[in-house]
């Protein structure tokens, strides 16, 4: 089905942007307005109908709106045609006239990227550490005769718009024309993002370090074995891989189905630091990632969905200066902290999450179960109970600025700590190791820069005793990458521990139920 759409943005409706639209009747018109790039990237849950930021105004006829969309609109709002894009299809813009006019909210449109001054061309040869997550995408790029770092970045990972977790993701990619629009996707995004700072031509060696998803997806391979039971990987990495106009792709080795390149590029940075045993690393992302080396190195790996990078929560969105990381109580009430001071908060990141879950817990104004409950005890108590409303979807906590806590994420981020402690425990159990006996406690992935180890223990992430273990080490994967970009030793050295390591797939474990049930309940640490 074809259509053609007119979009403009409220603060410049003069400027308009002509589109047309190419698809399957049932495409949501969400994904087809981000995958044309003429919308800049955003956090969105990826049709989950949660977060609201997909938000389009139909200028003309609009489609019948959605039950679900009354939690995000005004009955007023609903009869100027606002609508959430993901939950519309193309097919519901047949027999309306064309083109049809959206109008976009304020500073929706991507703006042309400004050309900065090139640095003076060299013969050079760079190298470029990658860590290509779901949610977002790090890099490095280093001189490769001294290791320097020339410069470095972040930005959103594309991809995200068709779906914000690998398995929705590797739905979409099952198709070769669809896989290799997402691979085109990110690289291209990855060459814009390098922009002044190199050409393709001077990197002599890419370190990708992803999970095996979005490892695959990357390099445009067949990825139906990651699609279903038994799955199964077409190659086991440790190897340099050839790609159409782009530098070599050096893949760090893949363990399992569901440990990748992120895991083991983070395992040699820890190594770097020769840390007393036993010791255990964890990459939280949408992926919980871990690698536990006690007598003998054991992997293991647990889906938690995007909530660990603050997807698909009411207010979440990826750690940033102006995205709350972390909550306090003050005079008036919970006052949440963003990384740039004075900042006006724009949402809250995975870690303000859950350090707003663990106050809450402490104070008694959530139960170990998840609800919520009113406490009156103390002033300040009753004045964070008096602001518990009752909406359309469920119970909510008003916070400041705009910003809401909903009793559906607490549920999520519930379940995330179920499986999350649950793996742990199987792992710890396969290994022989008790959790008292961990020496180091390495926290890297989207918790990795802003947790607080107190808030975990608080929460039962981990178990009691342990948050003086836990360090916060940041991005290992990234750093990790840049190791072995540098150093062939240090490839053939990860590479020969790996290949001796005991892989789990602790879900297939047939405690693994009934340990996730017995977890569906936050601690009560102090």
């Amino acid at each position: 089905m074809r259509c053609e759409v007119l979009l403009a943005c409220e603060d410049q409706p003069e400027r308009q942007q002509r589109l047309r639209l190419e698809a399957l009747a049932s495409e949501p018109l969400s994904r087809l307005l981000w995958l044309s790039g003429v919308l800049k990237p955003r956090a969105l849950c990826a049709g989950l109908g949660q977060c609201g930021r997909c938000r389009v105004r139909f200028l003309g006829e609009a489609p019948a709106g959605q039950s679900d969309e009354e939690q995000f609109f005004s009955e007023e709002e609903l009869a100027l045609g606002w609508r959430l894009s993901c939950r519309h299809t193309l097919a519901e813009l047949a027999g309306c006239c064309e083109p049809h006019s959206l109008l976009l909210p304020a500073h929706s449109l991507a703006q042309k990227r400004e050309l900065c001054e090139p640095r003076p061309r060299s013969k050079e040869k760079l190298l470029l550490a990658l860590d290509l997550g779901t949610s977002s995408v790090c890099w490095q790029l280093l001189q490769k005769a001294s290791g320097r770092i020339l410069a470095e970045g972040q930005f959103l990972n594309p991809q995200a718009v068709v779906g914000s977790d690998v398995i929705s993701r590797l739905a979409y990619a099952r198709q070769p024309a669809k896989r290799k629009q997402l691979a085109t996707l990110v690289r291209e995004a990855l060459v814009r993002e390098l922009g002044c700072h190199a050409e393709l031509a001077q990197i002599d060696l890419v370190c990708l370090a992803a999970n095996t998803a979005m490892t695959e997806i990357f390099l445009d391979n067949d990825v139906q074995g990651l699609c279903a039971a038994p799955y199964r990987l077409c190659h086991q990495g440790h190897e340099i891989v050839s790609l159409p106009d782009f530098p070599a792709v050096y893949l760090p080795p893949l363990p399992g189905p569901f440990l990748g390149g992120d895991v083991t590029a983070g395992l040699a940075e820890v190594l770097s630091q020769k840390p007393g045993k036993p010791w255990l690393l964890v990459d939280l992302g949408t992926n919980a990632e871990f690698a536990l080396m006690a007598d003998e190195l054991y992997f293991a790996s647990v889906p938690m969905g995007p909530a660990m990078e603050g997807i698909g929560m009411r207010c979440g969105q990826l750690a940033s200066d102006t995205v709350i990381t972390a909550f306090t109580l003050g005079p008036e009430g919970l006052v949440g902290h963003c990384p740039k001071s004075g900042a006006r908060p724009s949402g809250i990141s995975a870690t303000g999450y859950l350090a707003l879950l663990a106050l809450l817990l402490r104070t008694g104004l959530v139960r170990a179960d998840g609800h919520f409950q009113s406490v009156q005890s103390m002033p300040i108590l009753r004045k964070i109970s008096a602001r518990f409303v009752q909406k359309a979807s469920g119970t909510r906590l008003e916070l400041a600025n705009g910003l809401f806590l909903e009793a559906r994420d607490v549920e999520e981020l519930l379940k995330v700590k179920a499986a999350f402690a649950s793996a742990l425990t199987l792992l710890l159990k396969a290994a022989g190791c008790r959790a008292e006996a961990l020496q180091q406690i390495f926290l890297a992935g989207a918790l990795g820069r802003y947790a607080e180890p107190r808030d975990l223990e608080t929460l039962a992430f981990f178990p009691r005793g342990t948050a003086s273990k836990i360090l916060p080490c940041g991005n290992t994967a990234l750093l990790g990458a840049a190791r072995l970009a540098r150093s062939a030793a240090w490839r053939e050295e990860l590479s020969a521990l790996c290949q001796k390591a005991k892989v789990l797939t602790v879900t297939n474990d047939r405690d693994f139920q009934a340990s996730f049930f017995a977890a569906m309940g936050f601690g009560q640490g102090s």
